[in-house]
């Protein structure tokens, strides 16, 4: 018995034996991107793990990136209040970063990042360009080690 899959699962299949049905998936074809809009602002917030990637490569064109880390080692951060205001939004739009790398769709302009972790601060500024580039500028924001 085979269903006609969904574009995010089409690397599903259904195998009944037995009685029983076993549900077959790749794991990259489970990964799909989830764009949140905060306030004018499309973010995607991710982990580095291979489903992860998955998802960041089916997440489409982004103009800007976040990276958050914490020591001296660069270990992945997330659960970090982000907070981007500037260019032409209207009013600053904050959220809760879920993972150590945050893809951003924005308007071309100049912003500030600030981003908020345990009693910490860090801010940082994203150019975006008024056309796409094969390699959006991205702000690495790093914080104490815990």
């Amino acid at each position: 018995m085979r269903n006609n899959p969904t574009p995010a699962r089409r690397d599903c299949s259904a195998l009944i034996k037995g009685g029983l049905l076993a549900v077959i998936c790749s794991a990259s074809s489970l990964a799909h991107a989830d764009w949140a809009s905060t306030q004018g602002v499309q973010h995607f917030c991710s982990g580095v793990g291979l489903e992860s990637r998955d998802a960041m490569a089916s997440a489409g064109a982004a103009n800007a990136k976040i990276m958050l880390t914490a020591g001296k080692e660069g270990g992945y951060l997330s659960d970090v209040q982000l907070t981007v205001s500037g260019g032409t939004l209207p009013q600053p739009a904050s959220w809760q970063s879920t993972g150590p790398i945050c893809l951003l769709k924005l308007p071309a302009g100049r912003y500030q990042v600030d981003a908020d972790y345990e009693g910490e601060r860090r801010t940082g500024t994203l150019n975006v360009p008024p056309v796409q580039s094969s390699n959006p500028p991205s702000l690495m924001l790093n914080f104490p080690a815990e």
